[in-house]
């Protein structure tokens, strides 16, 4: 806990399962915590700040996924395959594999990118 941290008040989601920072403790229910305490929690979707709507799950992202790329100020759509492509020759695998089809599987985001799994897609 820093110096100057105040206690905020939480309440505890279903994520949680009911076990908040190392106690048991009722789903929807108020905990306070310090904001120290709180940023873990938080990251997992186990606790919302009173007063704060409940942060959406995380879309899938898939091959087909398209992200708005903004550069100098010019708005683009950006596919994970064109970044897929974009990437293998700076990765060492030299050319870009064949765009996959979008629905055929994921990019493992959790797993540093290689061209071993770029290769796979």
């Amino acid at each position: 806990m820093a110096v100057n941290e105040v206690l905020r008040d939480y309440e505890v989601l279903a994520a949680s399962n009911g076990w908040v920072d190392g106690r048991r403790v009722k789903i929807g229910s108020t905990i306070q915590l310090y904001d120290s305490e709180a940023v873990y929690e938080m990251g997992l979707g186990f606790v919302k700040l009173i007063g704060t709507t409940t942060p959406a799950p995380a879309p899938v992202i898939t091959l087909g996924s398209v992200f708005t790329v903004t550069q100098d100020g010019i708005a683009r759509p950006v596919s994970i395959a064109d970044l897929v492509a974009l990437l293998a020759p700076l990765l060492g695998g030299g050319t870009a594999p064949a765009p996959a089809d979008p629905e055929a599987g994921f990019l493992d985001l959790s797993q540093p990118l290689t061209t071993n799994s770029l290769g796979a897609l």
